[in-house]
């Protein structure tokens, strides 16, 4: 049986067993999601971290990182909307 997965071999494993396997993965994933962090591991993880979060309530919570192009695309936005309410306000 192909895995369309990778687009090879199953090696051996059954489709059964694949998609049994496949579920455990997302099991322990979900597992290792739900672990509540005290503030103290939150910062000392931050400081290691390549992706920043969020706390709440003893959950990380990813958070998206901003690039180059975001950051110039926010500040024009924020520029625009600036004008913009300036020409209001000069109306009035």
């Amino acid at each position: 049986m192909r895995c369309t997965r990778w687009g090879g071999s199953t090696g051996g494993i059954g489709n059964q067993n694949f998609v049994f396997l496949t579920k455990i993965k997302d099991m322990v994933d979900v597992a290792r999601k739900e672990k509540l962090y005290t503030i103290g591991e939150y910062f000392e993880l931050e400081e290691r971290s390549e992706v920043k979060h969020e706390f709440h309530n003893g959950k990380l919570i990813s958070m998206a990182g901003g690039t180059h192009l975001h950051n110039e695309i926010a500040t024009n936005m924020l520029y625009a909307l600036k004008i913009a309410i300036k020409q209001l306000h000069n109306k009035f």
